[in-house]
């Protein structure tokens, strides 16, 4: 596959030395010294491991809005979103770009409780933001299960390669994912039903007034999620 210096020197791959938020600026970010990987913008982000004695940097860096990036460098094939809180803002950004050059799909990693416990969260935001840039299909994929997932070969995205997911991957995307596409009204139901089940006793918005109606519509699939796990969405035109 090659190593990140070798794609950066070839041309195949550009590191930008910059933050992705709502405006274009400079904004204070929080590294997490004890996981690197929860750093954010958001200076209570993942309270829980927080409360553990972890050691926050504070520090100034400068952000663009992701609409602005994609304008400047072109639109991807395949456009992962996995940026620690500022995920809503990266969405709503894309709104501003005509839909002919938005990416042919997209992944978002999806909020949970423990992101934000003290606040109430609109847990299927993200959801509508996908609809209303025109994605029509949707798939959650287990971020947690990613070691149990092989390559298909022959491949359906790429060139192939033998390789063993962990959860720090991205994992499949595209046609190689390994579920069925589904509608918004289904993966709508089936994270709710996964959330409300983690949030027993918790005050957090659940449910937004768009997506009451779908808990108890006959004939959406009530397949519950794995309650251990923590997921993405993917979509696709």
């Amino acid at each position: 596959m090659g190593s990140t210096s070798e794609h950066v020197s070839s041309g195949r791959l550009e590191i930008l030395n910059i933050g992705i938020t709502a405006e274009s600026g400079n904004f204070d970010f929080y590294i997490n010294s004890k996981k690197d990987d929860w750093s954010s913008f958001t200076h209570n982000w993942n309270k829980t491991l927080w409360r553990q004695g972890t050691d926050i940097e504070k520090v100034t860096i400068s952000c663009l809005p992701l609409d602005e990036v994609l304008s400047q460098k072109g639109s991807p094939y395949y456009l992962k979103i996995d940026i620690e809180g500022c995920d809503v803002d990266a969405l709503r950004s894309l709104l501003n770009i005509d839909t002919s050059n938005l990416p042919q799909y997209l992944s978002v990693e999806l909020p949970t409780y423990n992101n934000l416990p003290d606040k109430q969260v609109d847990y299927l935001e993200i959801l509508c933001i996908l609809r209303t840039l025109g994605y029509k299909k949707f798939q959650l994929v287990d971020q947690s299960q990613h070691h149990l997932v092989c390559c298909p070969n022959p491949p359906l995205e790429g060139k192939w390669v033998s390789y063993t997911f962990d959860g720090h991957c991205s994992g499949l995307f595209g046609q190689e994912l390994p579920g069925p596409w589904e509608t918004i009204d289904q993966v709508a139901h089936k994270y709710i039903k996964y959330i409300q089940n983690k949030n027993q006793g918790q005050k957090s918005t659940a449910v937004s007034r768009t997506f009451k109606k779908f808990l108890n519509q006959p004939g959406i699939d009530v397949t519950e999620l794995n309650p251990n796990g923590w997921f993405d969405v993917h979509v696709t035109l």
